[in-house]
Parts: structure tokens; sequence; C-alpha cells
């Protein structure tokens, strides 16, 4: 079957959803959605499969009314982001459908349910059409359905603020992608990605490059163009946030990458410009979520810095070959793709987890949380794997893309260039110290969710959720073990684009320079270590599963006056991080809370971490449009008469603009 064939049957499947949705009863309409996106998975997924083992679907469909032929490409690269994206909505649409069976809001369950679909099969689009015209349809779609997702609480402010906030963001960047396609048009006579290639300036190319590159960074979230992300992924469900986080911002960066692999010339310039970006995007995120008390802003911050080490990956593949070390390059280009894989599923796992805890607790705050590994054992375990592996750590998946990009940075020491070198040392020094603080912000955040005492009282004493809700999230935890077990396999999946991206034709030399032995290795004793620590549960639970439980309070290093309130708090945690980072700036709050005639009875302490880039660039440059605004008010003023001599005068210009033949 033709692959615009399978675009348009799922096209008509998503139309007949859209139809029958609201006519449904619920459970009817939680049938009719996963039968649409199954349909739509299935469907997709069978030509990526082949695409992705070296044979690639190129079709050319001639649009109507002279609007130029439309080019759709299933190679190694698409098709490796089509079965993230598969796979990713399916996990998520599972969990989606039971996260929501809480919410009594009929209406906006029917129009998240009519949107769902729909953004899956753009998200699909974007990655299949390489020309200008169907590139653009698909982009704006994918944005317009995903703003709609965030707003599914549209009774709430905040869930406005936040649609509305993405959405105008969003529109910066399709200008920007409009005004590379229109130059690309210009210089070359097609908007295909492929025309690229054709460009014979320097300054052209740059000026174009960097069109494409603004527009998609946007969507990806590279800093500065990161704001929309710590603030939609908050204000949308958690399914919403994890496929946004684990798949949407995945098509910025396959956006530059997809401009990337048809660059002519000056990969050392701009690849050092995607590293030394990178590196700020990955220091600046980390830092930020390590300071967090929503936890699920903390997460849209830890995308950031993930963002910016997949950033990494590609600027070194890029500066790799502009020195003509195509190891060096295939060695970046593989770990950044690897790490789209690994970012999309350890991320969805730990926004997953998190909508487990809001959607028992309804709070979003560490600081009003604690003890939860008591009642939602299972979402703590997934909870502490999730952070185990995107701190990159064995037994799990993040080590894997991480030990590749190390692998090319260590591989980069040994070429002659001083200044390559030197950036390649930073490199390395900017990721363990990211790790580092991985560590300590999901240490932290471990912590004061689950363990220790409740701190604040909660309207209903939480329990875990039900099984449908855990079964995607198990089967996640699932493909990132066998990333960790044979990541032989996975490597020589992208090893096609990694080869076309870095210009290696030689596949088995190139993947033997990962040294999957080392990896083998590592999976091996992390195989041991997980079957150790099973076999040392099981024997400990057959030995004591019969025997009285007791409950004692927890030791407290010889304090005799427990109280929940005198628990390390998150803000006391990070207390001295917070001093290490001046760039992060803070604000401290002392409101009294209760008077007694003149004198305060309580009072309410707080220190709240505010973004550099809202404080100094946003809100700035929006309180500036405000006042450029306002300075028209007048025109809308109420009066009917004035509108009415609007028209008048608008159409006397017209008049005597046709008189003098001005206007023509």
């Amino acid at each position: 079957m033709e692959l615009i064939s399978i675009i348009a049957i799922c096209f008509i499947i998503v139309l007949i959803n859209a139809l029958f949705t609201g006519l449904l009863s619920n459970k009817g309409q939680d049938i009719l959605l996963f039968l649409t996106l199954l349909t739509g998975i299935i469907l997709t997924s069978i030509p990526s499969l082949s695409a992705i083992t070296g044979y690639p679907i190129v079709e050319k469909f001639l649009l109507p009314h002279n609007l130029g032929t439309l080019n759709i490409q299933l190679d190694s690269l698409s098709a490796w982001l089509v079965l993230i994206i598969n796979f990713g909505v399916l996990q998520g649409s599972i969990y989606g459908i039971f996260y929501l069976k809480s919410y009594q809001l009929p209406t906006n369950k029917w129009i998240h349910y009519m949107t769902l679909p729909l953004f899956h099969l753009s998200m699909i689009g974007v990655c299949v059409f390489q020309q200008g015209f169907g590139f653009l349809i698909a982009w704006e779609v994918m944005s317009l359905t995903s703003m709609v997702l965030v707003m599914f609480e549209y009774q709430k402010r905040i869930s406005i603020r936040a649609a509305l906030n993405y959405l105008v963001q969003m529109h910066v960047g399709v200008l920007l992608l409009i005004s590379a396609f229109i130059l690309l048009f210009i210089n070359t006579g097609s908007s295909d990605f492929s025309n690229i290639a054709l460009l014979n300036n320097k300054h052209i190319v740059l000026v174009i490059f960097g069109l494409f590159f603004a527009g998609f960074a946007i969507k990806a979230g590279f800093v500065p163009f990161h704001t929309w992300l710590p603030i939609a992924h908050p204000a949308a469900p958690s399914h919403i946030s994890g496929m946004m986080s684990g798949l949407l911002v995945k098509l910025g960066i396959y956006g530059i990458i997809r401009v990337v692999l048809y660059l002519p010339m000056e990969y050392t310039t701009i690849g050092t410009f995607i590293l030394v970006l990178s590196l700020v995007t990955t220091l600046f995120g980390i830092a930020n979520a390590g300071l967090r008390s929503d936890f699920k802003r903390m997460l849209a911050y830890c995308t950031i810095e993930n963002i910016g080490i997949i950033g990494i990956g590609i600027g070194i593949g890029l500066i790799g070959k502009g020195i003509n070390e195509h190891l060096i390059s295939w060695l970046g280009f593989t770990a950044a793709l690897l790490h789209i894989l690994n970012h999309s599923l350890f991320k969805t796992l730990l926004f997953y987890s998190a909508g487990s805890v809001y959607r028992q607790t309804h709070s979003k705050n560490i600081e009003h949380l604690g003890g939860l590994i008591k009642f939602m054992p299972y979402t703590a375990a997934i909870f502490l794997i999730g952070g185990i592996a995107i701190c990159g750590i064995p037994p799990f998946n993040g080590f894997v893309s991480k030990f590749v990009l190390y692998k090319s940075m260590i591989a980069g020491l040994s070429y002659s260039n001083t200044e390559i070198s030197m950036l390649f040392i930073l490199s390395m020094a900017v990721l363990a110290i990211s790790g580092g603080i991985s560590i300590f912000t999901f240490t932290k955040n471990f912590g004061l969710i689950f363990l220790g005492n409740t701190r604040k009282k909660l309207e209903h004493q939480p329990k875990e959720v039900n099984w449908a809700m855990l079964l995607p999230q198990f089967i996640i935890i699932a493909a990132m073990l066998s990333i960790a077990f044979f990541p032989s396999f996975y490597i020589s999946l992208v090893s096609d684009s990694s080869n076309k991206l870095s210009t290696i034709y030689n596949i088995s030399n190139s993947i033997s320079a990962c040294s999957p032995h080392i990896l083998s290795n590592v999976a091996l004793c992390s195989a041991c270590f997980i079957l150790i620590i099973g076999l040392v549960f099981a024997i400990r639970q057959a030995l004591t599963s019969k025997l009285p439980e007791t409950t004692f309070e927890t030791w407290g290093c010889g304090y005799t006056g427990p109280a929940k309130a005198t628990q390390y708090t998150g803000r006391s945690f990070s207390e001295t991080l917070a001093k290490l980072l001046p760039i992060i700036p803070s604000q401290k709050l002392l409101e009294p809370k209760e008077r007694k005639g003149i004198y305060i009875q309580k009072l309410k302490f707080s220190i709240r971490y505010h973004d550099i880039f809202d404080v100094y660039i946003i809100e700035p440059f929006t309180n500036l449009v405000n006042r450029m605004i306002s300075l028209f008010r007048f025109i809308q003023n109420g009066q009917v008469q004035l509108y009415l001599l609007y028209g008048i005068v608008f159409l006397l210009i017209i008049l005597i603009g046709s008189f003098w033949n001005i206007i023509r």
C-alpha cells in the first residue's frame, strides 16, 4: 500500500472518530479512541519497520490548482521518529483513558478525545512530509491540536494562560520556518528539505540554517526558546505532558537533524554554535529543575536539560564532520538519536508516575507530600526507576546513550586542534556536572514525595492507582531494560541514519566504535545485580511472610519529639545549590497571615525561584508590547458611530487612491 494511501486512510478514521465521539457513552468513547489510535499506529508502523532497515519510501503527489508537488519520504530517520511516536502514543492513550476517569467534565473529555488522534496523525505528517507546503500544514495542525490538549481544563485560568503562551510562541516559530522555506525556494526553486544541499553561498546557508534552527528550537525547548515548557507541562493532563515532553519536543530536534542532513558547508561553525548553546541549555535546565517545588515543573526543566544533551550529540557530530573525523561525527549523531529514544521512554514514565501522584493527592507541591511509598509502592518504585534512568546510571537505558556521547568526546580529544579539544573537555565537564545535579534533583524529589511522613493533611487517603494505569508504565520499563541489555541492537537501528549524517559507509566498523563489548559487560553486570536484588527480596519474603507485623516510629536520631513540620523541606535541601547558582533569581516573601490587634500572630515565609529569561527578557518585552498596544485603545471605544465613520474613511481612501491611480 502506498504511503499517501495510508495517511489518507488514517485521516478518514480520525474524522470518523471526531464525528461519533460525542454520540457515544463514556465507555464507547474510550473504546473508539483506543481503536482509532491503534489502527493509525499499526498502519504507519508497518512501512516504518521496512524503512528503518534501509528501504526508504519516496512518493510524489501532485496537488490540485497548481499548488505544486507534495513530496513524501519515509527514510530511516523519519521511521525512527515514527516508531518512537507510535510507541509513546500507544502507552499514553492507555494511561490517559484511565487517568481521565476521575474528571467529571464530559465536554472537555469529548474535545480531548476528538483532538488526540489528529495530534498523533499530525506528528506522523511532520516526519514524512519533506516539502514546505505539506510540512508546514502538518506542523501547524500539530501546534493547534497540542494547544487544545494543554487546555483540557479550560475552566481554569492557568490552563488558558498556558495554552495562549504556547500558541503565541509556536506561531513565532512558524513564522521563522515560513521565512526559511521562502528563502530556500527563492534560492533553489523548491522548498524541499533536500534542496538545502544545492545552496552554494556561505551566507545564504547560514541565514537559512539560522531561521530553521530558531523555528525548530522553539518547539524543542533550547535556551532561550524554552519558556513555554515550564508553563504548559504543569497545566496539561499528565499523559499529555508525557507525550509533549517525550514526543512533541523531539520533532523540533527532528527538524534540526533533517536540516543538518543536507547542509553543504559550514559544519564546524554551525556545530560549534549548536554545541555551545546545548551546553548552556543542559546546565540551565537541570539547575532550574533542582530548585523547583512543583514536580511537573521540575520535570519540564529536566526536559530542557535532556534536549541540551541531544543537542550536544548533534554539535559533536557536525564538528566531527567539519574536521573530517567521521568516527567522532558518527558517535555524536548516534548518541543523539539514541537519547531521543531513551528520553522519550524515561520522561513519559516519570510524567505518568507524577500523574498518578497528582491524581491521588491533588497536589503538585512536594512540600505538601511525603510518605507516599506506604500507600503507592508501585508508583514509588516506578518513579525511582525513572529517576535512575534519567540520571544515566546503570542498569537502565540512560546510561547507554550517555556512554556513547562520552565516547565521542574522548575520541575528539585525540584531535590535534587545541580549541576543539578544550571544547570537548568542557562538554565532558558539563555532562558530568549535569549528571550530578540530576542525582541531587531526583534524590530530593523522591525523598520528599515518597519518604518520611505526609507534611500536609490531604483531603483523601491516597492509594495505589489501578493496574490499567500501571500497565503502560511497566511496558515502558521493559523497553528501557531491553535497551540496557541489548544496546547493540538499538545502535544498529540508528546506524543507517548516523551513517548518512556523518558520511560513513562502513556500518560494521562504525558500530564497533561504540565498544559494544563494554556495553554488553555492563548489561550483564546490571542483569546480575537485578537478579541478586530480586533473589534477596524473594528470600526475605519467604522468611518473613508468616511472621506477625509490628509497626514502630522511625528512629529520629535521638530526637524524642518528632513533628511532621520539622522534616527536611525541599527549600532547605536545595538552598546550598541556589547559593551556588546566582544566575537563578529568587524572591523572598514574608506575608502576615494572622493578626491580633496591631500584633502579627502568624507569618508565612517563602522563597520563589524565577526563570532568568522570563524576568529579564520575556516579561519586559511583553510589557513593552502591551504599552504600545494600549496607545491605540482609543480606536476601540464602543461607539457605533465611530465604527461607521472608520468604514466611510476607509472607502474614501480607496476611492481617492483609485482616482489618482495610487491603488490599482
